[in-house]
């Protein structure tokens, strides 16, 4: 297994000042293995996915000859939360990540089912 060494930094709240040899506090050394950097690609793809079918929707929803605004809204609102998740989504967050792939996975693999082309 590869094991990957990262510099994370902290949350935006913390300030980034640097000490007196130039190097960032904030900064952190962590290490994941290789199925642990996977499994969290993978749930960013499945967000940025999600927020891909939003999109979509919104687009669909703006072709209307009397689009809804209101609902135009709450999709850009949802498609924003999905987009504050994916920046907020850690490789160490194991529970998140599992539970993106599953319950975001599920989503997309039935929206996939319903939308895609019939073949003639």
């Amino acid at each position: 297994m590869t094991t990957t060494t990262v510099d994370r930094p902290l949350p935006r709240r913390y300030s980034r000042e640097e000490d007196n040899e130039g190097l960032n506090q904030n900064m952190i050394m962590e290490h994941w293995n290789q199925a642990e950097s996977i499994a969290y690609e993978c749930a960013r793809e499945a967000i940025g996915e999600r927020m891909s079918i939003i999109t979509e929707q919104i687009a669909d929803e703006k072709a209307r000859t009397q689009p809804d605004l209101a609902n135009i809204n709450r999709l850009r609102t949802e498609r924003a939360k999905f987009a504050e998740k994916r920046a907020n989504l850690h490789v160490g967050d194991h529970a998140e990540i599992n539970r993106v792939r599953t319950e975001d996975g599920a989503y997309i693999r039935a929206w996939r089912f319903k939308h895609q082309a019939i073949a003639a």
